[in-house]
């Protein structure tokens, strides 16, 4: 299982969940991006962080 938010092109990936739409490195996608522990990805983890800050800021 490949992770949701990578999106494959010809000549590269990107990763829709990075604030710059980084294309992340081969190391990268074999250990995260194209594996069922995408959710282990720092890149994603960041953003779900920064989901919760925002809710959070809401609130308040």
């Amino acid at each position: 299982m490949e992770c949701p938010h990578l999106e494959t092109g010809r000549k590269v990936n990107v990763c829709n969940v990075s604030l710059t739409m980084m294309s992340p490195s081969i190391y990268e996608t074999n250990v995260y991006c194209a594996t069922e522990e995408y959710y282990r990805c720092p890149i994603l983890l960041a953003h779900t962080l920064r989901l919760d800050t925002e809710d959070v800021e809401r609130v308040q």
